[in-house]
């Protein structure tokens, strides 16, 4: 009886079975797609940056609080060849304490200002020295709080006395002595105390 050969598996399935899959195989990739992301509207700027100006600030955005008004009765209460004494009053609205002074002055005939400030809190007087005898000046205050810089004064217009002409001035004392001393002009640096008055009565 002839022997019966038994049938082969296709040769796919022997292959699949001497090289079954990995178990940790990755699953194939997704495909990448450009997806646009939803942009928040951006806040407006205005209300933040709007310029809030108030009086007496010197043109200052939004100031932390009032500034000075403007220093009252600016007068120059010594006048020399080469240096004029200025003395004021406080502000009528300081708006704060301690206050500190910039005296901005410059000669008739030019635009630039030069300034000079006060050495401490509440001093309310400055000597401008190397000035031009003979000449105008012009000259105005302006009062400093925390807050910034106030209003300005008037104007005061001095002219310095011209070489060699006598220098006259007047002051007050406390005992209602009034003293009027006349002398030749003196530079700067020279002390008050340092001249004898050639006239005094009561």
């Amino acid at each position: 009886m002839p022997s019966v050969r038994p049938s082969l598996p296709p040769l796919s399935r022997c292959l699949l079975h001497l090289h079954p899959p990995h178990p940790y195989s990755s699953p194939p990739h997704p495909t990448l797609k450009d997806v646009a992301l939803p942009t928040p509207p951006l806040p407006s700027l205005t209300p933040d940056t709007t310029d809030h100006v108030t009086p007496g600030s010197r043109g200052v955005a939004n100031p932390t609080g009032p500034t000075p008004s403007a220093p009252r009765d600016v007068v120059a209460s010594l006048v020399s060849t080469r240096f004029i004494k200025l003395t004021w009053r406080p502000p009528a609205e300081p708006n704060g304490e301690d206050l500190t002074y910039s005296v901005y002055f410059n000669q008739e005939g030019t635009n630039r200002e030069r300034i000079l400030n006060t050495s401490r809190p509440g001093e309310m007087q400055v000597t401008i020295q190397n000035l031009m005898p003979d000449s105008k000046y012009k000259f105005r205050v302006v009062a400093h709080n925390k807050n910034g810089l106030g209003e300005s004064s008037a104007v005061l217009k001095v002219a310095t006395q011209g070489e060699g002409k006598t220098h006259t001035h007047t002051h007050t004392h406390k005992h209602k002595h009034l003293h009027r001393d006349k002398h030749e002009p003196r530079p700067p640096y020279c002390r008050s105390e340092d001249y004898s008055p050639l006239l005094s009565r009561p």
